[in-house]
């Protein structure tokens, strides 16, 4: 069953797309996943859809390019080979950007459509990275599903219900979720090895995430789990090291230790010196120097 047209606004910022409506009778909604719009879109960098109190699941995987996920007051970045997978009735944003954004996408209900994504959510995020194989399986399950509802007869809902079903399932299988877990504990290792190699730039928590292709929030959560403290606080920590080695080990002035480790000024070095270690620099200089 082919789609209605999509939204004018849509189009303008659309190089191609595909998008097919499915209307599943009121009898199977309880007993089937409810497939509404399943679509395949590539997209300038101006492409972005605001929505709230829409009656729907969407999964939503990325192709190619990149996209940016606005959804219960976090930020997501959406890579290739991620998933998306959220609750339409909450307010979000998504959008491409810059150099576009190829995706396929799914908005469905019915069944236990809601169940399932709090669950993913819960255990995965609402964003998450899926192993190739799992990628490949989705990609090739949402083309099935648009070439299933290309056809001019009546779609077959209940194999349509199991395409989705077995999206769903294939995101908690164990192999995706130890690779889930894997990426994560890398790029929280590539967010400390990037605040030790530049901790003597005036680099900001904004600045970590975008190195290791996270949102600020989602990887301050990852780094606090992992190290028990913010990036914020490692950073300041690794420079605070690195003053104290140079304090007793270089002849080297307040100030141009402070500007060697990133710190501000060299008042800025000495608040950190007297919080962490309730002396100067000049006194730790003179107490440990000599020993």
């Amino acid at each position: 069953m082919k789609s209605k047209e999509i939204p004018q606004w849509e189009k303008d910022n659309l190089i191609s797309y595909r998008r097919n409506e499915i209307i599943t009778p009121f009898s199977l909604k309880s007993c089937h996943f409810d497939a509404q719009y399943v679509g395949h879109y590539r997209c300038t960098d101006t492409f972005r859809v605001m929505r709230k109190n829409h009656h729907s699941i969407q999964l939503l995987i990325t192709i190619s390019g990149a996209g940016h996920l606005h959804y219960r007051d976090k930020d997501y970045d959406l890579a290739p080979s991620t998933a998306m997978l959220i609750n339409n009735k909450l307010p979000h944003e998504y959008s491409a950007q810059k150099g576009g954004w190829e995706f396929k996408y799914l908005h469905f209900s019915g069944a236990v459509s809601e169940a399932l994504q709090r669950y993913t959510e819960q255990t995965l995020g609402p964003v998450f990275p899926l192993t190739g194989q799992i990628f490949c399986d989705t990609d090739e399950r949402l083309e099935a599903l648009l070439q299933m509802t290309e056809e001019d007869t009546a779609p077959d809902y209940a194999a349509i219900s199991a395409q989705i079903y077995n999206i769903l399932i294939a995101f908690h299988s164990g192999k995706n979720q130890i690779a889930h877990q894997q990426q994560s504990a890398h790029a929280i290792q590539r967010a400390a090895a990037y605040i030790r190699q530049n901790y003597n730039r005036p680099i900001s928590t904004q600045d970590i995430a975008d190195a290791v292709f996270l949102s600020r929030t989602y990887m301050s959560e990852l780094f606090m789990q992992t190290y028990g403290i913010s990036p914020h606080d490692y950073l300041i920590s690794h420079r605070l090291s690195i003053a104290k080695d140079m304090l007793l080990n270089t002849e080297l002035s307040i100030s141009e230790i402070a500007e060697q480790t990133g710190f501000r000024d060299v008042f800025a070095l000495s608040r950190v010196f007297r919080q962490k270690q309730k002396l100067s620099p000049s006194e730790y200089r003179r107490k440990y120097k000599a020993l």
